[in-house]
């Protein structure tokens, strides 16, 4: 039974995590970019909040997208049309995404529509906070991943950006979890539509006897990519987000990546991606290449494997935002959950170190402590607040994988007390 003194740290953390959520949806819709209307509680600390239009720029995107595909158009439009949201940022999706989901969200007005996709992710969050407490692990491994989950500060940006990158980590995880049932195959398909990355955990699965699993993968991969080759004006998705699109290091990205790109180029004058544009990509798929090598090569857990899969994924992606370390965090806490549960794993050095890195994760960017003003950053900045969070990944990654393959108690996975 938990003690009074772990169920008091949930529920400060849920107090906490509450008040900051009703800051965000008690905020004014504000268009100007940087916005003029007071922002939610630590908006001052991500560049995202205090530079761009919000709240829900990115789920307006979405909406978007959706008035675009019923109108007949290309939801890569960004024409305004009838219906549209005040203000929007550039829907880089898949068209599968918005013929689906973002035809739903526009029965809507778009405010209750935004304020409806805030409910999902915040039930997403409640029912990991769920599976956590009643996992069979030890009693602080599972009150630590419930105060980090609740407390985490990248997630509140989530919500205010209206993004979609936690709740696509939600659902792949859930499917590894569920990995045997027909219900891991339907919600492995919801998580790569959503976001189509979520892809990249296939290699938890190879070797299982889970066809469903893989044919869900396969079958939304395929939807995906038929829908943005045929789709009008879709072409470009396929390959957005594998070359670079900025042209530099940029304040809102915490990659390693980009730690190393700028380091690079402070040596030799130049940015490498736009030397080599699909450098990112090699790099990413190097990363995941490799990861996916181990996790075949060493049977251990599906779970912890989709772990290592989504982390290394991040590790290896260029343009990792201060948003996207809300599903990062996700998938520390569940890979610390998961290696907790035996009794080698209990004292493991693995549980140390995704400890640490899980606190770096929760808290916000460091973005606020260099100042506003990023042009006149040094390198040293810019190379400390792109290593703040993607060297912790890397570290994280290196502790699941080295708990994969190791001899470990025969336990079934994440069991629930």
């Amino acid at each position: 039974m938990p003690s009074r003194r772990h169920s008091a740290a949930i529920g400060c953390a849920a107090v906490l995590h509450v008040i900051l959520v009703w800051s965000v949806v008690s905020q004014t819709p504000d268009g100007n970019a940087p916005p003029t209307s007071p922002r939610f509680l630590t908006a001052r600390l991500f560049f995202d909040a205090v530079n761009w239009p919000g709240p829900g720029g990115d789920f307006y995107a979405l909406y978007h997208a959706g008035l675009q595909a019923r109108h007949g158009g290309s939801p890569h439009d960004p024409t305004t049309i009838d219906g549209d949201p005040p203000y929007y940022f550039r829907y880089i999706y898949s068209p599968l995404l918005a013929h689906t989901l973002g035809r739903c969200v526009t029965l809507l007005p778009p405010r209750r529509a935004y304020f409806l996709w805030l409910g999902v992710t915040e039930a997403c969050l409640w029912m990991w906070l769920l599976l956590f407490w009643r996992a069979d692990a030890p009693l602080f491994s599972r009150t630590f991943a419930g105060v980090a989950l609740l407390a985490g500060q990248p997630f509140i940006l989530e919500l205010h950006m209206g993004q979609f990158t936690f709740v696509a980590v939600a659902l792949a995880l859930l499917a590894a979890r569920r990995w045997q049932t027909v219900w891991g195959a339907v919600l492995l398909f919801m998580a790569i539509v959503l976001k189509t990355f979520p892809l990249v955990v296939v290699p938890a699965f190879l070797g299982r006897g889970s066809r469903r699993l893989l044919i869900a993968g396969l079958t939304a991969a395929g939807a995906v990519f038929l829908s943005s080759v045929l789709g009008p004006r879709g072409d470009g998705h396929v390959a957005l987000g594998m070359v670079d699109t900025i042209g530099g290091p940029h304040p809102g990205a915490e990659s390693l990546s980009q730690a190393i790109y700028t380091i690079a180029m402070a040596m030799s004058g130049f940015w490498l991606p736009a030397a080599l544009p699909w450098l990112p990509a090699i790099v990413g798929a190097l990363c995941v290449g490799m990861t996916g090598w181990m996790v075949l090569h060493r049977r251990e857990s599906v779970l912890l494997g989709a772990c290592a899969m989504l982390m290394a994924f991040f590790l290896g992606y260029l343009h990792v935002w201060e948003h996207h370390y809300s599903a990062v965090l996700l998938i520390n806490l569940v890979a610390l959950v998961e290696i907790s549960r035996t009794a080698q794993g209990r004292s493991h050095p693995a549980c140390r170190l995704l400890l640490v890195t899980a606190i770096l994760f929760a808290l916000p960017s460091p973005f606020a402590l260099a100042g506003p003003s990023f042009s006149s950053w040094s390198v040293t900045w810019w190379v400390a607040l792109s290593a703040s969070k993607g060297l912790p990944a890397a570290v994280a990654l290196a502790a699941i994988l080295r708990t994969l393959g190791q001899d470990r108690a025969p336990v079934p996975q994440f069991v629930d007390a």
